[in-house]
């Protein structure tokens, strides 16, 4: 896939990157990147936990026709992406070297397709589903119902204060 295929926003430890938007943000604020090192994120986060060889980013960067010293723009690139991240070559937690071969970004992403990203998850109590059912398969509009599924231990507090028929608990 190309990098500019991506549409997605990822989260991973205390940034988010925005492909869309084509931002990289710490903490909330905008961090600076090149086109190059931006682009070279992009493609590794989306190919997360995959080895991507030297000759991968070079034609997602640059492309098989170029005339430039490819070597040392992957180098650079790298570099500045890492200064980016405030990643360090000798223990990464972002980008890990394969010498050799290629780099790899090792840190645990999530993603959103279309530029929504979700709450982090300690934003949403555990103890709460949210679900929708279609009630009517007519061809008039379909009722939907929403179901919540409570713990047992506040249900059964309830339970004899006449809790609603049909409350599905989680066990």
């Amino acid at each position: 896939m190309a990098v500019s295929e991506y549409r997605e926003t990822f989260r991973f430890r205390d940034c988010v990157l925005d492909v869309a938007a084509y931002e990289l943000r710490r903490h909330g604020h905008p961090v600076r990147l090149e086109r190059q090192p931006m682009d070279l994120l992009i493609l590794l986060v989306g190919r997360r936990g995959q080895l991507v060889s030297r000759s991968e980013i070079v034609n997602a960067l640059w492309g098989k026709e170029v005339f430039v010293d490819v070597e040392n723009g992957v180098n650079t690139a790298i570099r500045k992406l890492r200064q980016a991240l405030r990643d360090s070559p000798d223990a990464p937690t972002f980008i890990e070297t394969v010498p050799g071969k290629g780099y790899r970004f090792i840190a645990a992403v999530e993603g959103q397709p279309d530029g929504v990203l979700a709450p982090p998850p300690a934003a949403v109590p555990a103890s709460v589903v949210v679900g929708e059912q279609t009630l009517a398969a007519s061809a008039e509009p379909a009722a939907t119902a929403t179901s919540v599924a409570i713990p047992e231990s506040v249900v059964g507090e309830r339970a004899g204060r006449g809790a609603p028929v049909g409350v599905e608990t989680a066990g």
